[in-house]
């Protein structure tokens, strides 16, 4: 194998570069000591659109350092015209269109009860007269469901038992059990997050009905009944924005296996800004202090349903709900329930 020569000089005069010279002589500067042979095999290789051959490659390496002599005066007439002019005329494709949008949650509400992890048919009673009685005699004009309101034990990927449950009994116990919220607490403003349960009724479409996917009704808003309710709902994989607070349901950054010490910790190493989350069924919160001085705290809610499922009955799940009293001055209380009452 032949030495490396010192690469030679770029050309410095005033003639016009074309396209496929100026990125021989990008090639080049990045590439320093390597050998004009080097340098086309590497353009080739990379751009075979534009450089078909080694050979052109290398020819364009030489134009592009002062080399080829009288060739450069013959550019213009050369054969590869219709390559210049795919490179001039060349332009990034349009990307794919973004659905992620946070949502804004309403001004018009002072106090926000806000529940997740019912998976109804798997429901809590008692836990959650319990936690909307105490929203009620707080005053709560809004109501925040936070994910998994519903289970579709059917439509999961996990084994299950096909005489148990089916979808529609489901989506008809999680319609009455929002009616029931919504009714003791005087009909407030609803919003409700989709959370990862939510979620199965699309990925069951996407996996076995890809036909239906887009035809009127075969969605989960449609299938509840969201609209008529006057009930506003948000996409799984969104997020809501409270002035400098972001609410989510928790699975958004991707579960994996973990099992967190301290859930709100765990989403503030993710998300490191203030947030209020469900998804891991335990009462948590943590703060930290910022060089600036600025306080940033997130808390994951205990969830209302069946601490003791059939799927998992040992585990150390916590019963719990939050009021956020919105609006600038904004303020997160977490409370748990044990026995029946709130602590």
């Amino acid at each position: 194998m032949s030495p490396r020569l010192p690469t030679p000089a770029l050309r410095t005069d005033d003639e016009p570069s074309d396209p496929l010279t100026s990125m021989a002589a990008q090639a080049v500067a990045d590439m320093p000591g390597a050998s004009k042979a080097a340098v086309g095999r590497h353009l080739h290789q990379t751009r075979p659109d534009l450089f078909r051959t080694p050979e052109t490659a290398r020819w364009v390496v030489r134009k592009a350092m002062g080399a080829a002599g009288d060739a450069n005066r013959r550019w213009t007439g050369h054969k590869h015209d219709d390559v210049r002019a795919k490179v001039a005329q060349a332009r990034l494709p349009d990307p794919e269109r973004s659905e992620w949008h946070p949502y804004e949650l309403p001004t018009d509400v002072k106090r926000w009860l806000v529940v997740g992890d019912l998976q109804v048919p798997y429901h809590d009673v008692r836990a959650i007269e319990t936690a909307v009685e105490f929203g009620r005699k707080a005053n709560c004009d809004g109501l925040l469901l936070l994910g998994d309101i519903v289970d579709f034990y059917q439509a999961s990927s996990f084994c299950k038992d096909p005489t148990r449950r089916n979808m529609a009994q489901e989506i008809r116990d999680t319609g009455q059990t929002i009616a029931y919220m919504r009714q003791r607490l005087r009909s407030p403003r609803t919003i409700w997050k989709f959370g990862n349960h939510e979620d199965r009724f699309d990925r069951y479409l996407y996996m076995n009905a890809p036909a239906f996917v887009g035809l009127p009704g075969f969605n989960l808003p449609s299938a509840l009944q969201l609209r008529e309710q006057g009930i506003d709902w948000v996409d799984a994989q969104n997020v809501i924005h409270a002035h400098k607070l972001t609410i989510l349901h928790g699975h958004e950054y991707g579960d994996g296996k973990s099992d967190p010490v301290n859930p709100a910790r765990s989403m503030f190493l993710k998300a490191r800004d203030c947030t209020l989350s469900a998804h891991q069924h335990r009462v948590s919160q943590h703060t930290e202090t910022t060089v600036r001085d600025v306080v940033v705290s997130c808390w994951s809610i205990g969830c209302l349903c069946d601490r003791h499922p059939r799927y998992r009955p040992v585990n150390n799940w916590s019963l719990g709900f939050a009021i956020l009293h919105a609006g600038a001055s904004w303020k997160v209380e977490n409370y748990r329930i044990i026995d029946g009452e709130v602590v």
